[in-house]
């Protein structure tokens, strides 16, 4: 029996100019992580992360953790298809045409020019309703390079199957990854098909949440989901 951790990686710098560094707040986060999983004695056989920047340092900060404690963690095995969905770059390409024949988006945007105080929660507000169009095919892109939702499922699906077949019995794996993909890895495990539950499970997904899956033989089952014992509730969050 393998168990297999997917991590969720610490807060980014969301609303920020590169959204892919870790606020000083998920650096915490990431600590505190480290800090739990050192404690509770979990050992890990090999550990994976995507080529993003905050998965990746996510996963070097709870390398510390264990460093401290001269305790040992694997080199990180660095797989691409653990990297999140496009679906920010796919909104931004889209955007200029929902501002000016969507009303809800319009109502929206205008909220937070009134009131900067709603700058963030329109902004989450406005993704959530754009990626349920995205997933569900309604919105055709003119940027060719954006990873369309499907092929980002497929993508994840072909990674995920060749990551339970290289675990071994018995060993220990963590993953760290973004909300997106680990709910697409969810939705996997579950048989999950309907693309909008997919896609905002994501939104559930809490910075450094811990979900984690049994492997016995060919089987796949669910541990826990979204945990983060690690943290108080002034830590927790979402993006």
């Amino acid at each position: 029996m393998a168990k297999i951790y997917l991590i969720r990686h610490a807060q980014a710098s969301f609303l920020k100019a590169n959204y892919d560094e870790l606020s000083e707040h998920g650096q915490a986060q990431s600590a505190a992580l480290g800090e739990y999983l050192v404690a509770n004695e979990v050992r890990f056989d090999k550990v994976y992360s995507g080529t993003l920047e905050r998965q990746k340092h996510t996963c070097e900060i709870v390398r510390q953790s264990y460093a401290k404690a001269d305790h040992s963690f694997p080199d990180s095995n660095v797989l691409p298809f653990l990297n999140e969905h496009q679906g920010p770059q796919a909104l931004r390409n889209y955007i200029p045409k929902l501002l000016k024949e969507d009303p809800v988006i319009q109502k929206l945007f205008m909220g937070w020019q009134e009131d900067p105080k709603l700058k963030r929660k329109n902004n989450l507000l406005i993704f959530q309703y754009f990626m349920r169009g995205w997933v569900n095919g309604k919105y055709v892109l003119e940027d060719s390079n954006i990873e369309p939702w499907q092929t980002f499922k497929d993508r994840v699906k072909a990674g995920w199957l060749d990551l339970v077949a290289a675990t071994e019995k018995g060993e220990s794996v963590a993953v760290f990854s973004s909300g997106g993909t680990i709910s697409a890895i969810f939705a996997e495990v579950l048989n999950i098909q309907k693309e909008e539950t997919i896609a905002e499970l994501n939104y559930s997904v809490r910075n450094t949440s811990i979900t984690k899956l049994m492997l016995s033989k060919e089987n796949l089952n669910v541990l826990s989901f979204n945990e983060v014992a690690h943290l108080p509730k002034e830590m927790i969050s979402f993006v």
